[in-house]
């Protein structure tokens, strides 16, 4: 404010975006996230914000979210201001055939190297430790040369089948048990006298896979069982990393808010937090000055390695440089990426001429556009879901017979067009050309995935597939949309007779097929945190029904249709008797819970199960604490109350054990919903 002599102005989220920057007409400094340009709609183009020629747009860490031009946030950042000057700040430019800083932001302005900033004592020398732990075998050894390009091709690896299975090898080399035991005997030591003669000092281990991520703190917990505490608050190492609930290391997934806390201890140089491992996260952008030392075992390169490099080069009170101990062997990848940021005055390669690239642009689209003559695809992105999914299927059918009586040529023969179009697009998508061909091309490379991981018959479109729901939905039933219909237990049902109907009459059956098990997979998602035995049970029934007809029983797919429609149906049935029996939706998963037992139900019959269940509900309501779900000691009481109970309503004693069981995985889970609706609270 003070240099700027105006008062700087900060976007909250979208919609303040859009307030702030429609049709501006007066100067401003703005800052905002690119993460906040979105278009209202899925594929759809952001909306025009301005189109003054007098806006400066100034992008922090250029080297990351700005090569997307086809659909990403910087193609929505160009489309609202079409005719803005872009100046990129970055500490590691660079230059592929995909991602080119200079192609997107134009030539360098200013230019200050590593070599530079260490003169300037703005940044401190890193030292090289080179301390390799081979790999024990050939195989080994060629699955590290295999996945090396898996793990280093550009930002993020696609997740496909061929990279999971790289990632399983790569895995297998470093995680070797001898190996990561060998290379934490000589951590720990090196680490201790690191802290003697730097008190402040912080460590980063950087390992090839989250896994391994685990595997090193389990290690290093056995050798220093102090270092280690379960709390955020407590303990010198933490594992940082993301997950999902299927993950086996749930201690170390944290969400966005735990682990800016953790950052916020690492950075302060006073706290005990000392040592973080990481296989991705905190590699770039996350500045901590006394992070002095990083132990790095994994594939790394190019930009990547430098950001990686660069967070122990910060100043730092009495530090004197950084330390990188290497035990996967990057020295020559270190020297070539620094070669590259600071023997040119810090220049990578030449920029492509734009107006060269855009004439090859346009050729190469011209090539495979003629590949789906008679087929109109220039309306694609504004159609219906229902007639993209008609011209979707007319184009890949296409391509599937370019070549006469040979798909699997007819596909090369596409990819080997598509590998020219891209390599055109990555050198020429900040110009005008490529803005007026984005739609198609980005058509043409949805369609390429298509077929490069799927065979002809699966190539669904899952984005695509979940407006077509929609559409069916809205057609058939309500306005309202998918969010209000699916709910089990709505006064009005997907199943009913409007909905039936409008599945019956769709061309595309493969779609209505693919539509009604999303559709149930859904419904089977919510029992899932609802009723454990009817999400078991229906899901069985569902996986049953897709099984005969993948093993050719059901021939026909109108006959998985009418089967898909029952089983919808029988769910439905299944809720209802919630209301027929006078039970709120938590009462009736205890009753599925004891009705599980056949020989139960012929001896009590629905009306004592009725009251079994609602007991039940009572006494889980009264015995829940917030650690119930994990605590042994408390579920252990639960069990015995739950006994006590069945045997108080005559429970047949031989049935008490499978049915505490079922009841306690079915108590888990209200346990559960009850400690979400706490932290919603």
């Amino acid at each position: 404010k003070e240099y700027l002599r105006q008062e700087p102005v900060r976007i909250e989220d979208k919609d303040d975006l859009i307030t702030q920057l429609s049709g501006r007409k007066f100067g401003g400094i703005i800052f905002s996230t690119i993460q906040k340009f979105l278009p209202k709609e899925k594929e759809t183009r952001m909306e025009l914000l301005s189109d003054r020629t007098n806006i400066i747009i100034m992008a922090d860490e250029a080297h990351r979210s700005q090569y997307d031009m086809l659909d990403g946030f910087a193609a929505h950042l160009n489309d609202a201001f079409p005719n803005a000057s872009f100046i990129g700040f970055t500490g590691t430019p660079i230059t592929f055939e995909d991602r080119d800083t200079r192609a997107v932001f134009g030539e360098d302005i200013s230019i200050y190297d590593l070599k530079q900033s260490i003169m300037d004592n703005s940044t401190v020398n890193i030292y090289y430790d080179k301390q390799v732990r081979k790999l024990v075998t050939s195989q080994e050894s060629e699955a590290i040369d295999e996945a090396f390009d898996a793990a280093t091709d550009g930002e993020e690896t696609a997740v496909t089948e061929r990279a999971k299975r790289r990632w399983s090898r790569l895995e297998a080399a470093f995680g070797a048990k001898s190996r990561l035991e060998e290379i934490v005997s000589h951590m720990v030591p090196h680490i201790e006298t690191r802290a003697e003669s730097f008190p402040k000092g912080k460590s980063m281990i950087v390992c090839a896979t989250r896994r391994i991520c685990v595997r090193i703190h389990d290690l290093l917990k056995e050798l220093r069982p102090d270092w280690y505490s379960e709390k955020d608050t407590e303990g010198t190492m933490k594992v940082i990393m993301t997950g999902t609930a299927s993950d086996d290391w749930q201690e170390h997934i944290r969400n966005s808010n735990r682990r800016g806390e953790l950052g916020d201890r690492f950075r302060d140089s006073d706290s005990d937090f000392k040592i973080a491992i990481v296989c991705d996260m905190w590699l770039t952008g996350f500045d901590a000055p006394s992070l002095s030392t990083m132990y790095i075992d994994k594939p790394m390169k190019g930009h990547g390695l430098m950001q990686a490099l660069a967070r122990v080069n910060r100043a730092f009170k009495d530090k004197e440089g950084g330390l990188v101990v290497d035990y996967f062997g990057l020295s020559a990848r270190i020297a070539e990426a620094v070669n590259h940021y600071t023997a040119s005055k810090g220049r990578g390669q030449a920029v492509v001429d734009v107006e060269e690239a855009e004439i090859l642009l346009i050729e190469c689209h011209e090539v495979i556009k003629n590949m789906f003559h008679t087929i109109d695809h220039s309306e694609f992105w504004v159609s219906e879901p229902l007639a993209k999914e008609k011209i979707r299927r007319g184009m890949l059918d296409r391509i599937n017979t370019l070549v006469s009586r040979d798909p699997e040529a007819s596909r090369r023969r596409f990819s080997h067009h598509m590998g020219r179009l891209n390599k055109a697009w990555n050198l020429a998508k900040a110009s005008n050309a490529a803005r007026a061909l984005r739609d198609d091309i980005k058509l043409y490379q949805a369609l390429l995935g298509y077929i490069n991981q799927k065979a002809p018959e699966d190539q669904k479109d899952p984005e695509l597939l979940d407006s077509a729901i929609q559409q069916i939905l809205d057609d058939s039933i309500r306005p309202e949309g998918l969010a209000e219909i699916v709910e089990l237990g709505n006064e009005k049902s997907i199943f009913d007779d409007a909905f039936l109907a409008r599945v019956k009459e769709i061309e595309e059956k493969n779609l209505a097929q693919a539509a009604l098990e999303q559709l149930l997979r859904g419904q089977i998602l919510i029992l899932k945190g609802r009723n454990h035995v009817q999400s078991r049970r229906f899901s069985e029934m569902l996986e049953s029904t897709l099984k005969r007809y993948r093993d050719g029983d059901l021939e026909d797919i109108q006959n998985v249709i009418d089967d898909l429609l029952e089983l919808g149906k029988e769910m439905k049935a299944a809720n209802d008797r919630g209301d027929e029996l006078g039970l709120s939706y938590e009462e009736l998963a205890f009753y599925d819970a004891l009705e599980d037992n056949e020989v139960a139900v012929r001896q009590m019959g629905d009306g004592k199960l009725v009251e079994i269940a609602k007991a039940m509900t009572e006494k889980v309501k009264e015995l829940w604490t917030v650690d119930w779900s994990y605590s042994s000691r408390k579920q252990a009481q639960f069990r015995i109350a739950l006994r006590d109970l069945l045997e108080e309503f005559g429970y047949p004693p031989e049935e008490c054990e499978r049915a505490v069981q079922t009841v306690l995985e079915q108590a888990k889970l209200n346990a559960t919903n009850q400690d979400d609706s706490m932290a919603v609270a």
